[in-house]
């Protein structure tokens, strides 16, 4: 069930990974399965401002966060402030390969190189 939730208590509902919309529909949350998905299993993904600006992913079968490095707008980089999961293992990616992954259209070795370079401290560019 989704819940309607003020900003201050997104991040709550984020890191519980529950399935919400914000006071307004400018953020939401919802548990998928993307096509192509059995390396992901069941994805969490947090939106800013509809499905194009995932700002989070959370992949049920690898145990991994992912993040949005990119910027859209100063509210958007609040509501990635809001929102951002108590986890120091986050793998941070651009705004189109985190949109290739929450939607099942991106190939397991590149999410394993990313994790790599996560791992050393390296980020792509």
């Amino acid at each position: 069930m989704t819940v309607r939730v003020n900003n201050s208590e997104m991040g709550g509902c984020v890191n519980r990974k529950e399935e919400f919309d914000n006071h307004n529909k400018t953020v939401t949350a919802r548990w998928v399965n993307p096509l192509g998905s059995e390396m992901l299993g069941s994805v969490y993904v947090v939106y800013s401002y509809g499905d194009h600006f995932p700002m989070y992913m959370y992949s049920q079968r690898m145990d991994r966060w992912f993040g949005n490095k990119g910027r859209y707008s100063v509210t958007t980089s609040r509501h990635q402030s809001q929102c951002r999961p108590a986890s120091a293992g986050i793998i941070w990616m651009d705004s189109d390969a985190l949109n290739k992954l929450a939607n099942g259209h991106c190939d397991g070795e590149a999410v394993l190189r990313g994790m790599a370079l996560a791992a050393e401290g390296v980020m792509e560019a």
